[in-house]
């Protein structure tokens, strides 16, 4: 984790919003709603955004939804901006954020509705225990939506550690890879 601080605490994070926006991911607010689309999301659910960096799709999500998201992310940068930015969006009452790691949650079992990702996973060590504390802590009947960085296809490691080493990337799961991690640890793969 503290890789990744070191990038988004750092000069890192500048770079990132400079080059992505806010959302910093890729296809920005788009991609944001068409994953919000897929969920369904309704006005009164809890939405946690594992990850959630400066709170872009958590704004999005609460001004456009209604809904109550709780963002939890290891780098105090990003929580700060992310704080800052919700204030003065005036959505305070929509959007609480956590210092926390995704691989322990600091949330109760059963009391999210949506567990919520975008293109940040790939920086977490242990994939399978955030998978796992995803379902714990989501209500019975609850939904898991992320997207990702994932390796689709061949690559050799000449041209894989580069790009880990440059990203801050413990590994990057595949698309089969995660699925299976779903469904290892009780979800089913819609």
């Amino acid at each position: 984790i503290k890789d990744v601080q070191d990038v988004y605490d750092g000069p890192g994070g500048l770079l990132w919003e400079a080059v992505m926006g806010e959302q910093i991911h890729s296809g920005g607010p788009e991609t944001t709603e068409f994953l919000a689309k897929k969920l369904n999301l309704k006005p009164g659910q809890v939405v946690l955004d594992i990850c959630s960096a400066l709170g872009a799709p958590a704004r999005h999500l609460a001004s456009k939804y209604g809904v109550k998201v709780k963002g939890v992310d290891a780098t105090k940068t990003m929580l700060q901006k992310a704080r800052e930015r919700t204030t003065a969006a005036k959505l305070d009452h929509l959007i609480e954020y956590y210092e926390g790691n995704a691989v322990d949650l600091p949330f109760k079992k059963e009391t999210i509705d949506v567990v919520w990702g975008q293109e940040a996973w790939c920086y977490v060590t242990d994939k399978e225990r955030l998978i796992k504390e995803a379902h714990r802590v989501l209500k019975p009947g609850g939904l898991i939506g992320f997207t990702d960085w994932i390796i689709t296809g061949k690559i050799i490691p000449q041209e894989l550690d580069p790009l880990y080493d440059s990203m801050a990337f413990p590994y990057m799961e595949t698309f089969e890879g995660y699925q299976e991690l779903l469904k290892k640890n009780g979800f089913k793969v819609l």
